[in-house]
């Protein structure tokens, strides 16, 4: 897994009938190098390249996360076969280094 902070929501004009009620979410990566100079949550910035990812725990504008990639993102949508790369599986409130 890997870490972001939440940017945005994306809206779907068009869509595959398996992703039909899904919740899209934009984000930005957060390297460890960010995650470490950051005074908290609240001074987190993303550091990567954003994308687009399921969004599985109802995630807001601004929260962190945690999100799988690849073969793992679809595997909360078992047995159902869902396209799905990136999967927002867990919030996070509070880092402790």
């Amino acid at each position: 897994m890997r870490v972001g902070k939440v940017l945005g929501t994306v809206t779907l004009s068009r869509v595959v009938p398996e992703l039909v009620g899904i919740r899209w979410l934009v984000i930005g990566p957060c390297d460890l190098a960010a995650i470490e100079a950051a005074n908290g949550l609240e001074h987190l910035e993303a550091s990567g390249e954003d994308l687009v990812v399921a969004d599985g725990v109802g995630a807001g504008v601004g929260q962190i996360i945690a999100f799988s990639e690849g073969g793992e993102a679809p595997m909360p949508y078992i047995p159902l076969k869902k396209p799905v790369d990136a999967y927002a599986g867990l919030l996070i409130d509070s880092l402790d280094g």
